[in-house]
């Protein structure tokens, strides 16, 4: 199958399910909105009276995406234990996770506002998430003047018919994530399951299929929050399709195998260092791109795992230069699919995951909570998939969190940089004016297809 563009989409899902004794937290909006409810408008800080330009990201919002690249950063070191091809999205996580965390109170939220590495404000998430939100629909703009490509974002939330779900929390939901509110009977899980999934993969233009799979939805759920995040777009700069050839590929030391590798030569953003090198392919509109970064070593990518954060990811990309570097890299195509509940937790957020000592209470009405309907984490799952050709690159990620009751300096060389990514190597893709982490993976084989 040809991919003659690139899209990138994420969906996230979480399901929610009723238990145990939770304390009451009342709903404060901690997304700053406009005066007709609307989220905060792009460009403005509303912990200050100055207004950023069009094109200018205000501190506020690049912490935010600075905190979802490490929550990024940490969660890649604890799945990269497991040998071979890696590959999921940060940033939808990251959103998923925050509208879970809303409705959190007491150590609950403090623990996941470590690991998550959210910005809060008096135990809140920032009021510039919003801002944040917004921020990730620039995407620049073509010759004409409109947009260079596609980066949606749409956010739902399916409840219990007739559950106590505390008002604010819906108005909250709507006003500052802009997610629809619908009701569903989980008492029929599999009717529930088919809605959702099917929201999940339109929103995803068919490539997350069944995210939630039989038997995680039954009679206890109480709320699935959804996000889907889409992008579409073409490399600035198509590899030529003449020029790839089948070529090896190292493994490992004892494996090398042939598969097919582009190949263009031209000015990218380039930068090196003992270790590795790093390379940015951007998207047309220059808002979105990839970043590579290969070992100098076959065997060297364990030690660049180790040490990934979010802030030897910006000391690489800062450091980037302009300098015409022929380029080698493999045609790629990966899909993930995780169960997360036992990689968050001993991360540092135990509680939200504990039945009966979770405090969801932001979630649901007082009352509720007085008869014991509280709600705690009982699954996060996460699907991801992506694929990149000469034309571009089509990648999709979906997650599901699941609760139950109870520009640069010319390089200083002329000659040309050689960039060939012909073993293991990392790669991104960052959504540049928020510096927000879309996608993170490993390609260790190319030959693997879902």
């Amino acid at each position: 199958m040809k991919y003659s563009l690139r899209q990138i989409l994420c969906a996230l899902l979480l399901t929610l399910l009723s238990l145990g004794n939770l304390s009451a937290q009342e709903m404060e909006q901690p997304i700053e909105t406009a005066p007709d409810g609307a989220l905060c408008k792009p460009g403005t800080n509303p912990h200050s009276d100055e207004v950023t330009g069009p094109n200018e990201t205000s501190p506020g919002v690049k912490a935010i995406a600075n905190g979802g690249t490490e929550f990024g950063c940490d969660l890649f070191r604890r799945l990269a234990t497991k040998g071979g091809n890696l590959f999921f999205s940060p940033a939808s996580l990251h959103i998923a996770l925050a509208m879970t965390f809303v409705g959190a109170g007491g150590e609950t939220s403090t623990q996941m506002a470590k690991t998550l590495h959210f910005v809060v404000e008096g135990g809140r998430i920032s009021k510039e998430f919003g801002a944040y939100l917004r921020g990730l629909a620039n995407v620049g703009q073509d010759d004409s003047g409109k947009p260079a490509a596609e980066l949606l974002i749409a956010n739902a939330l399916w409840g219990q018919q007739n559950f106590p779900f505390r008002p604010k929390f819906i108005e909250f939901m709507g006003k500052g994530f802009e997610a629809k509110f619908d009701t569903l009977d989980f008492k029929d899980s599999e009717t529930a399951r088919q809605t959702i999934n099917n929201w999940v993969l339109e929103k995803t233009h068919d490539r997350i299929r069944d995210l939630i799979p039989s038997g995680i939805l039954n009679a206890l759920t109480r709320l699935v929050l959804t996000n889907a995040i889409y992008f579409k777009g073409t490399w600035a700069t198509a590899f030529p399709k003449a020029a790839t050839e089948n070529e090896t590929f190292v493994a490992s030391i004892k494996e090398n195998f042939q598969v097919p590798m582009m190949h263009i030569r031209k000015n990218f953003g380039y930068g090196e260092t003992q270790d590795c090198q790093i390379l940015r392919l951007p998207y047309k509109g220059q808002a979105v791109s990839m970043v590579l970064i290969l070992p100098r070593t076959i065997e060297g990518l364990a030690g660049l795992e180790a040490g990934l954060s979010e802030k030897q990811l910006t000391d690489w990309i800062t450091s980037l230069q302009n300098c015409e570097v022929i380029v080698t890299m493999p045609r790629l195509r990966l899909e993930g699919d995780f169960k997360l509940r036992e990689i968050l937790s001993p991360m540092g957020m135990p509680l939200a995951f504990s039945d009966g000592k979770a405090d969801f209470g932001g979630m649901i009405t007082p009352d509720a909570i007085k008869e014991g309907k509280g709600l705690f984490i009982s699954e996060v799952l996460h699907k991801a998939f992506v694929a990149i050709d000469e034309e571009g690159t089509e990648a999709a990620a979906a997650t599901a969190v699941v609760m139950r009751k109870t520009t640069a300096a010319a390089c200083e060389f002329a000659p040309p940089k050689v960039f060939k990514a012909d073993h293991p190597f990392l790669f991104l893709i960052r959504h540049d004016p928020t510096g927000a982490l879309l996608f993170l993976g490993r390609c260790a084989d190319p030959r693997s297809h879902p």
